[in-house]
């Protein structure tokens, strides 16, 4: 399976190469302090040393476990036995006595006492047991499937890392691009409002000299009123946008950002190709970690099943236990015991509970395989319409340029007619209307083009990322 999937990568850089994208710096300082400071992507490396800490957890089952117990025990009353030791023993004292007393001098009888018969009570009053077991697996074939499916589990976060820090790369250009759209913005509708002020100063202007009726004031007026709530609107996406921004790289969302400059927006869009072709996405869309996350997630749930299907079997361990054991001031004085031996044991039936898991981990296996299956068509999908969107608006940069020179010329010959009275008032508003929006438009086609490049670029997992 690895070698298969070496060979379709190596294919894939063959056919589809990888298209070079360098950020300009500042947005390259951006991405390293958001690799530093997202949340998410902090969250996910947290998840990442979790797994890593699983594998020698589970790893640690193959190693022997050494335990220290120590019981002190009191008891009251239960069951008893009685031993006759007076009915024993009190007619052989009685005879002794007897024959002692007519064969010894008075003075050297040593009698004999009469006892009484014994209950011994079967549990100890008082009792204590310290001792140490150590307990070593011999034959448990679940530990070496769960060892395994930890692994792959290992296998598949990091893929999510790396997915992670690919959509956050993604992210942060397409809001750092966003926003300097967004400023733009904001600079040609203040460019706007300037003219339509100008407009409204030489329209009052051309009203005193009697040259156009008083009417024309209030359209001028307008045209500046419109070109202030167009800069309202402006300042809020700016402001959305920035606050976008920094909330990805982790800092205040109200801080700066360095926008870019006229050059190096040149120089990032003479640096994307013209256009992307994409017929067969199947080499490109392995390249993706979620699809290696799912890969790795379903080997790891096939282990799962084979650990639980382990569970039919026996285990045996060996087993070694020793210590003190006695009445609580005799615990040393010579109560030692030793034990060592070799336990199996096998659960035969255990009330369906073994079938149940085993079917349950067999059914998230499947899941996950049909989630791998809707992830590789919804990935396929993103390329080629990442593809298109970046071609479509390629192709409007032209015509996008071509549009703003006419308007252009068009704004500055209706302008100079309209001074001079060759003009009316509705010919200025409407080339000034008409520039804004080929400016408007420049600017949107410009960035969407950097956007939908940098949409291409992570749906085909183009970015090298740093480990």
């Amino acid at each position: 399976m690895i070698f298969k999937m070496t060979i379709l990568l190596f294919t894939a850089a063959l056919f589809f190469p990888v298209h070079a994208w360098n950020d300009p710096p500042v947005l390259s300082n951006y991405i390293a302090e958001a690799m530093k400071n997202n949340l998410n992507l902090q969250k996910e490396k947290f998840k990442l040393r979790a797994d890593e800490a699983k594998i020698t957890e589970v790893k640690g089952a193959y190693l022997p476990t050494l335990s220290v117990s120590y019981r002190l025990t009191r008891a009251y009353g239960g069951r008893t036995i009685s031993f006759p030791a007076g009915e024993i023993l009190n007619p052989v004292y009685s005879n002794l006595n007897i024959l002692n007393q007519g064969m010894l001098p008075a003075g050297a009888v040593k009698q004999y006492p009469q006892i009484s018969n014994v209950q011994l009570h079967i549990q100890p009053e008082r009792d204590q047991d310290a001792g140490l077991a150590l307990v070593q697996p011999l034959f448990m074939p679940q530990i070496a499937y769960s060892v395994k499916a930890a692994r792959f589990g290992l296998e598949a976060q990091k893929n999510i890392v790396n997915s992670t820090k690919r959509e956050l790369i993604f992210k942060i250009r397409s809001a750092y691009f966003t926003y300097c759209k967004a400023l733009n913005a904001l600079s040609i509708y203040m460019a706007a409002m300037n003219k339509a002020r100008e407009n409204f100063r030489v329209t009052k202007s051309l009203v005193s000299a009697g040259k156009l009726p008083e009417y024309t004031i209030s359209a001028a007026e307008a045209d500046t009123l419109t070109a202030v709530q167009q800069i309202m609107e402006s300042r809020l996406q700016l402001d959305n946008a920035r606050s976008m921004f920094n909330l990805l790289i982790g800092k205040a969302i109200d801080s700066e950002i360095l926008p870019l400059d006229p050059d190096s927006l040149k120089t990032v869009l003479n640096a994307v190709p013209d256009n992307f072709e994409v017929n067969d996405t199947s080499f490109l869309v392995e390249k993706r970690e979620e699809v290696g996350s799912l890969i790795s997630a379903v080997k790891a749930q096939n282990e799962l099943a084979s650990a639980e299907k382990s569970t039919f079997l026996p285990t045996v361990a060996a087993k070694a236990e020793g210590g003190y054991v006695g009445d609580q001031s005799k615990l040393l004085d010579n109560n030692k015991y030793g034990i060592v031996s070799i336990v199996c044991n096998w659960d035969l039936f255990t009330g369906f509970k073994r079938s149940a898991a085993l079917n349950g981990k067999m059914s998230e296996r499947a899941a996950l395989e049909k989630q791998l299956q809707e992830t590789r068509l919804q990935i396929a999908f993103q390329i080629r319409n990442a593809a298109q969107s970046y071609n479509t608006s390629r192709k409007n940069l032209a015509a996008a340029k071509e549009r703003l020179a006419a308007a252009e010329k068009n704004f500055q010959a209706v302008s100079s007619a309209y001074k001079l009275g060759g003009a009316t008032q509705n010919d200025l508003i409407s080339a000034q209307t008409l520039l804004t929006q080929a400016q408007i438009n420049l600017n949107l086609v410009s960035y969407d083009i950097l956007i939908r490049a940098s949409e291409y670029f992570y749906a085909t997992a183009s970015d090298k990322l740093d480990e």
